[in-house]
């Protein structure tokens, strides 16, 4: 931004910005803060990059219409709740992840909650 690197996005930077549909996080981003994305309504693809080393919490939170979700970091761990009550339905995980926490993933169904991943289509 303005000829200067961007090393992290703020907490709550796009929150409940209606018109992103795509991000792609440019690599040397490290951080990412809490609930940076979330809200997003129309929001279908995000890219984490492997420069990230810190994903927050609520990152990408309500945002039902993502359907691909890739992180290229082998992050020690996610934010609570960063990736939850959304419509992941492509999950890309880069192969260093070595902890997921319990609610990283969390989803609505029919009004529950469910804290298991079976339901996505495709993780890899």
């Amino acid at each position: 931004i303005g000829g200067k690197p961007v090393r992290a996005i703020a907490y709550k930077a796009f929150t409940a910005c209606s018109s992103i549909t795509e991000i792609v996080i440019p690599d040397g981003v490290l951080s990412i803060g809490d609930a940076a994305f979330q809200y997003c309504t129309k929001l279908e693809k995000l890219e984490i990059p492997s420069s990230v080393t810190n994903v927050g919490a609520y990152v990408i939170n309500e945002c039902e219409r993502l359907g691909e979700l890739t992180i290229n970091a082998a992050l020690p761990t996610f934010g609570y709740k960063a990736f939850a009550h959304s419509g992941i339905t492509n999950l890309v995980l880069a192969s260093g992840i070595t902890n997921i926490n319990n609610y990283s993933f969390l989803f609505k169904m029919w009004g529950f909650f469910a804290r298991i991943c079976n339901f996505y289509a495709r993780v890899t």
